[in-house]
């Protein structure tokens, strides 16, 4: 796939139909003329700038537990993004 150049705006608009599910995750990539791990790339950094502006750059301050709990979270989370892309796969066999 060709990779586009996006504007700002875009790059913020693709990551908010991904989470209001505006879409399937191919349809947005398909939409914007960007690939599905730029896609993914966006929104891990606009949720991690999310996090960041909302604990004001506390995350220093969490203990060791909390930090590994946070990071599974993440991990899970990321299988189930995964598992579901090859899902779709699957399913456009």
């Amino acid at each position: 796939m060709p990779v586009k150049r996006l504007s700002d705006t875009d790059k913020v608009q693709a990551v908010m139909d991904l989470l209001q599910g505006k879409g399937s995750l191919a349809e947005i990539c398909t939409r914007y003329g960007i690939s599905q791990t730029y896609l993914y790339k966006l929104r891990d950094r606009a949720l991690d700038a999310v996090k960041t502006a909302v604990g004001n750059g506390r995350k220093s301050s969490l203990s060791r537990e909390q930090q590994l709990e946070a990071e599974l979270s993440k991990a899970k989370e990321f299988i189930g993004d995964q598992a579901l892309v090859i899902e779709v796969l699957k399913k456009n066999r």
